[in-house]
């Protein structure tokens, strides 16, 4: 009898918080499922000062219970700006999203050219807290568990300090 209560109940959790995060496969569905739903997310953006030479934007976007689903951090800079955003489920981080942009020249000076900005791209997987997958411009890179951690805990620092600016 308390096998079919306790296989009930988590049966029902499944279905009603979508279950935990256990692989690349539910990362991706989960991301699909803020993106879907974003809009409909309450939104509340609000400066972001001392992490860049030129300031920055932190927006949150939380769902109907109040949880942050999404937090996006833009920092500029004299030469380029940065767009993150970290994506959660029941306030676990499970994927962040950066984009790097980088001008030829400062925004300031007459070289500046916006046609020629390098952009570059990268995705960090996590599970259970813990990074699993790194790629960038669209390669894997080598994962190993030393750039893995060392990547994780430049990762954990920002959102902590993102956190406390809220």
């Amino acid at each position: 009898m308390i096998y079919r209560i306790v296989v009930t109940i988590s049966l029902i959790s499944s279905i009603v918080f979508g279950g935990e995060i256990k692989n690349i496969k539910d990362i991706k569905k989960e991301y699909s499922i803020i993106q879907n739903s974003l809009k409909s997310y309450k939104k509340k953006s609000e400066e972001l000062n001392g992490l860049s030479t030129e300031g920055g934007k932190l927006t949150s976007y939380k769902d109907r219970e109040g949880n942050i689903r999404v937090l996006k951090a833009e920092l500029f800079r004299e030469t380029g700006r940065e767009e993150i955003l970290y994506y959660f489920k029941e306030s676990e981080l499970f994927f962040v999203y950066r984009v790097n942009f980088i001008y030829n020249e400062p925004l300031y000076t007459s070289k500046f050219d916006a046609k020629e900005v390098n952009k570059s791209v990268e995705r960090f997987y996590f599970i259970n807290y813990n990074l699993v997958k790194f790629i960038k411009d669209k390669k894997q890179i080598n994962n190993s568990k030393t750039l893995l951690k060392s990547r994780e805990r430049v990762i954990k620092e920002l959102i902590k300090i993102l956190l406390k600016s809220k």
